[in-house]
This record gives C-alpha cells, sequence and structure tokens, in this order.
C-alpha cells in the first residue's frame, strides 16, 4: 500500500494516527517546508526517524512534525519488500541513535505541549 498526499491538507500527525491504527508496518517519506527525513513505522508504532539535516531520533520526528507544507509518501513493508523502486524512493538504512521508544500517543501530546509552549 502506497498512500501520498499533501501536509497542508493532511496534517504529519493525523496521518501517523491513520497509520497507527492500521497497524502498519513501513516508510513515511517527509519533504515539507521545515524539514525533509522519513520516519518508520512498525506495527503502526514510530520506531526511527531521520532527517537530511542530520537530525535523528526524537528531535528529527518532532521537527518533521512541524511541516505545514509540504508532501508525504508512504511506502508499506509489503511494498519495500516486492518493489525496486519503492525500496529506492525510501532510502537507506537508518544508522544507530535514530531509535523511538516511546509510543506515538506520548510523542502527539509533546509535540502539542512544544507546539503550545513556543507560540506563548
Amino acid at each position: 500500500m502506497a498512500v501520498n498526499g499533501r501536509l497542508d491538507c493532511f496534517a504529519l500527525g493525523d496521518v501517523l494516527q491513520v497509520l497507527s491504527l492500521r497497524r502498519a508496518s513501513g516508510i513515511v517519506r517527509i519533504s515539507g517546508d521545515c524539514a525533509q527525513g522519513e520516519i518508520h513505522l512498525e506495527a503502526g508504532a514510530p520506531v526511527r526517524a531521520g532527517t537530511e539535516g542530520g537530525e535523528a531520533g526524537e528531535d528529527a520526528f518532532f521537527l518533521l512534525l512541524r511541516n505545514s507544507r509540504g508532501e508525504f509518501t508512504f511506502h508499506s513493508q509489503d511494498d519495500l519488500s516486492t518493489t525496486t523502486e519503492a525500496t529506492e524512493e525510501a532510502g537507506t538504512p537508518m544508522p544507530r541513535g535514530t531509535e523511538i521508544t516511546r509510543r506515538l500517543d506520548a510523542l502527539l501530546l509533546q509535540a502539542a505541549h512544544m507546539q503550545t509552549s513556543a507560540s506563548t
């Protein structure tokens, strides 16, 4: 299953929640106004993240969530294992330090708190 869209129509947090509910495994590739990078999902849970700017783990996750414009593409694990094009699009395996251990709901709550704190 490949899914793509624009971040001004579908917020990345909303996309991640839908993928979490579907317990999807694969890679979300984000190209946005704040950062470009990837979030890797296993059974709907974010397990790794990294940006082209070198941010990794939760720092990368929060930076990618800040994108309000741009595009996202999700390639499921099935797509990645059967399609050369999707594998090339998804990028290379992420290095150590990119791991995420907290649940998606906790990450999204912290992101909302960070956004609220920044605007006051």
